[in-house]
């Protein structure tokens, strides 16, 4: 990937559960890209060369003994989507994946470096208080930032 993904975008999903991808996002994620299951409910949508990589590093762990990391491999992958923008611009996110990040009609895209964090708008502002956002920024001390 060139460039990253990134700034905050508000937008909405329209009935059929068809999402405008800004401009600023489209040039970097190209016309097809993967959509998956993320944490906290929302979903992640990754450029194709991203999302091989983070799914070959999935894959090469071994899952036989371990089913927490045979469940995190059937969210992640098996809860993932191909998806292509139409010549306008939009893609329909699946009935399921809509569900799983409880998407009804305002969303909020978010670029976070390698990949696109879509939220339901009203979820999204719930964890953005400012002192939820403190309390990030506190515990980031341990890494040196």
């Amino acid at each position: 990937m060139d460039g990253g993904l990134y700034g905050e975008c508000y937008h909405n999903i329209d009935p059929k559960g068809r999402v405008i991808m800004p401009a600023q996002f489209r040039e970097i994620l190209g016309d097809k890209f993967q959509i998956s299951k993320g944490v906290d409910h929302c979903l992640c949508i990754y450029p194709l060369d991203v999302w091989k990589e983070f799914e070959q590093k999935l894959n090469a762990i071994p899952d036989i003994s371990n089913p927490k990391v045979r469940q995190v491999k059937r969210i992640l992958i098996g809860g993932s989507q191909d998806c292509e923008m139409d010549k306008q611009g939009r893609f329909l996110v699946p009935q399921s994946l809509r569900a799983y990040a409880n998407l009804s009609k305002d969303i909020v895209l978010v670029g976070i470096g390698t990949r696109i964090e879509m939220w339901d708008q009203e979820r999204w502002e719930a964890i953005n208080t400012p002192d939820n956002i403190d309390e990030a920024f506190a515990a980031m001390g341990q890494y040196g930032l």
